[in-house]
């Protein structure tokens, strides 16, 4: 009877770890998805600071010369 007991307990704590698992794993994507999310926002605010830049410049270049 104690070999059954154990036997049950082994397999809750089995499901246990694959369930904590599963979470982990579903931690770990959106981890990797906010990286990426900051990626591209991160290279979309270079593109516009470099076309501002070019804009400023051009102005200045037409009002001041």
């Amino acid at each position: 009877m104690n070999f059954v007991v154990i036997k049950e307990f082994v397999k809750e704590k089995d499901e246990e770890k694959e369930r904590l698992n599963g979470i982990i794993a579903g931690l770990l994507a959106e981890k990797e998805k906010a990286k990426v999310d900051k990626d591209i926002m991160l290279d979309r605010m270079l593109r516009i600071e470099a076309m501002l830049t070019s804009t400023v410049r051009r102005y200045a270049k037409n009002t001041w010369s």
